[in-house]
């Protein structure tokens, strides 16, 4: 089996380059993100709002994101999100550079990229499926997911390195430029001829894709295990810092197991790549109760090193859920729906995290992070065992030939999409 088949295909080729190069920039932005706010006389409180204006137009961009994105031609729209984002970050760079960078402007500035991010994200699932084969698809998955995941390893560390030597402008700058690149990888592309459908008002195309989420029993359940599932990291992601802080040595301890999340999501890369379930999404289920396990080893109060353990298994599988559900919904969803049907599942998945995020505290104040902890785990565990138990989602099926199939598609009201 060639894992780098899909890489001898030019336009996929092109596409890994692009997202590869834009990755490694973004991953210079979040260390230089929260020193620019503190470099310039911001608080904690001013970082939070800045981080929140962020995810807020992100949140409220998805949708808008999603018709877009199956209107136009989708590379086009990513060559239009890349540049926009090289521009912002190009002018934050020249602020920061010159001094006159003030935190209002860095909030601006992170919204403008979210809404650019997500316009990006939702395009990108189906570019791919336009580019590579039913067969490789899965494998073409995994090689973006290995190179993103191991440039937000490395990029971290370096971005601290260039912010105490030079600056946080010059984080910025090559941010920008890694956008600079990544728009040249997708303008060589050449254009795909991607025929799209008959226009509908704004509001009915919007429809027409929370339709297709819901017609789809194998869609709607592993969505909702997956906002549930998300909620219980979020708890993890609030009280792992405050136990690490107790027991394993603060700061340092926390960003051992941070580092070990990350190299769990690239292992579960290179698993994907390989090994292709006949029961994907199910499969995939079963692997992400394992995000569990970090919850339970912090709880029992287990040493450093296992707990790092935990954490590299826990992300493993929730990197192979990832991957076969994107294989899935790129063969089984209609292309012309794909970026709406995307911009509904990130709308779960982010719209879970924040309460989690906000319950964390007080559960933790009325009975202990431990029990907190635990109780997390097993909201893990639940969420996605059932889902993955369900005959909706056992029947998605993978063929021998690589194609994927599901059960068909439930009546509801208005009319089926074009396949």
């Amino acid at each position: 089996m060639d894992i780098l088949g899909p890489l001898t295909g030019r336009p996929f080729r092109l596409f890994w380059l692009a997202a590869s190069t834009s990755a490694v920039g973004s991953a210079f932005v979040p260390v230089a993100l929260s020193f620019a706010v503190l470099g310039i006389g911001g608080s904690a409180t001013s970082l939070g709002l800045v981080l929140l204006a962020g995810t807020v137009a992100g949140l409220a961009s998805f949708q808008v994101a999603g018709v877009w994105a199956d209107r136009l031609p989708r590379r086009n729209l990513m060559l239009t999100a890349d540049v926009t984002r090289l521009v912002i970050e190009a002018a934050v760079a020249a602020l920061l550079l010159s001094r006159q960078a003030r935190i209002w402007e860095l909030g601006v500035a992170s919204g403008l990229i979210a809404i650019a991010t997500a316009f990006e994200s939702t395009a990108s699932l189906g570019l791919i499926a336009e580019v590579v084969t039913p067969r490789e698809l899965q494998r073409a998955n995994s090689l973006i997911s290995v190179s993103t995941t191991g440039a937000s390893i490395a990029g971290p560390a370096l971005s601290g390195v260039l912010v105490a030597a030079a600056g946080t402008g010059w984080a910025f700058a090559v941010d920008a430029a890694s956008f600079a690149g990544s728009a040249a990888f997708l303008l060589a592309m050449p254009p795909l001829g991607r025929v799209v459908q008959e226009r509908q008002a704004f509001l009915a195309e919007l429809a027409a894709g929370w339709r297709e989420v819901a017609a789809r029993p194998w869609a709607w359940s592993t969505l909702a295990g997956n906002a549930l599932s998300n909620m219980s990291f979020a708890v993890l992601l609030v009280l792992g810092p405050v136990l690490a802080l107790r027991q394993l040595g603060g700061a340092r301890g926390w960003g051992l197991i941070s580092s070990g999340m990350a190299v769990g999501t690239l292992i579960g890369g290179f698993i994907a790549m390989w090994y292709h379930a006949r029961r994907p999404i199910s499969f995939g289920m079963w692997g992400a109760m394992l995000t569990a396990l970090p919850m339970f080893a912090l709880a029992a109060r287990l040493s450093l090193a296992l707990v790092v353990g935990s954490a590299v298994i826990g992300m493993l599988g929730v990197l192979v859920l990832n991957t076969n559900w994107d294989t899935v919904v790129q063969q089984v969803i209609p292309n012309d729906l794909l970026a709406r049907f995307r911009s509904y599942d990130y709308l779960l998945a982010f719209v879970a995290m924040p309460v989690g995020y906000a319950v964390a505290g007080p559960l933790e104040s009325a009975f202990g992070p431990a029990r907190v902890l635990y109780a997390a785990g097993a909201v893990a565990v639940i969420a996605n065992a059932i889902p993955a138990m369900l005959p909706a989602v056992r029947t998605v099926i993978r063929h021998a030939d690589g194609t994927v199939t599901g059960p068909p598609r439930s009546s509801i009201s208005g009319p089926a999409p074009s396949a």
